[in-house]
């Protein structure tokens, strides 16, 4: 039951002082303190490309980021969800979104999560993290889309079989005819989910559709170097090297179990 997941997180908090996955500092919400936030958020922009308006991702999909996302995903550690979608608004809340993005009547909209990994897991991971975010910025949350059949996990993929993948997977399950739609995933990697989702809004009539999504790969930030891609650093302070290569370490079961 979700109260009784609700009672032991307070309990937790309560007995084990949240911590930084970072650096054990003592944090009052959130995964990370101010400086090591500062350290890991990165904000990228990409262009426009296929059926997207561009992609806004918050954090780069490093070793920290990986560990957390792995440990709700795969272990259940169902705590570190409300944690993680602290750190999203906070970042939402230092940044600003591409100008193209700053008219017209967005909505917001998840990547479905397959069925029955969302009955495992009691939660849908691209809306508990970035619902906060769409709240945040005064738009309605809307579940346009759904999963209609189920994919074996794609991150160990190649962009081509991705795509194979990801054919005939998302149907609309609502009018979105002149919609702008902002799609919202956990991790942008090659894009491929993205794109499918795109695709299937745009020939249902969808005005236009952008992603955002919590945290990219790598390989889109050394893509962001050139001119067809920028970082969007909005406010977001930069730390010094030794802040950055501390935020780069990774994030033990051990270290966040004792702080949820």
């Amino acid at each position: 039951m979700n109260w009784l997941h609700e009672l032991g997180a307070l309990a937790r908090e309560i007995l084990c002082p949240l911590r930084c996955t970072v650096c054990g500092a003592e944090v009052e919400d959130g995964l990370w303190c101010p400086a090591c936030a500062g350290a890991l958020q990165r904000p990228l922009s990409l262009p426009p490309r296929g059926a997207l308006e561009g992609v806004f991702c918050y954090f780069p999909y490093n070793e920290n980021v990986k560990d957390c996302i792995r440990l709700i995903k795969f272990e259940g550690q169902r705590g570190l969800v409300r944690r993680l979608a602290w750190e999203a608004r906070r970042a939402a809340s230092v940044t600003s979104w591409p100008q193209a993005w700053q008219t017209g009547n967005w909505v917001m909209c998840g990547v479905p999560t397959d069925a029955r990994r969302k009955q495992e897991r009691g939660f849908d991971l691209p809306e508990e993290l970035l619902q906060p975010v769409a709240q945040l910025q005064g738009l309605p949350w809307q579940p346009l889309l759904t999963r209609v059949r189920p994919t074996h996990h794609l991150y160990d993929l190649p962009p081509r079989e991705r795509r194979q993948a990801l054919l005939g997977c998302f149907a609309v399950q609502a009018d979105v005819r002149g919609k702008s739609i902002m799609l919202a995933d956990d991790i942008f990697t090659t894009g491929a989910t993205l794109q499918a989702c795109a695709r299937v809004l745009r020939q249902a009539g969808a005005a236009r559709v952008a992603g955002l999504a919590f945290s990219s790969s790598p390989v889109n930030f050394a893509y962001a170097g050139a001119e067809e891609a920028q970082v969007c650093a909005g406010d977001v302070r930069r730390r010094d090297g030794e802040d950055g290569n501390r935020a780069a370490g990774g994030v033990t079961a051990a270290q966040t179990g004792a702080t949820l």
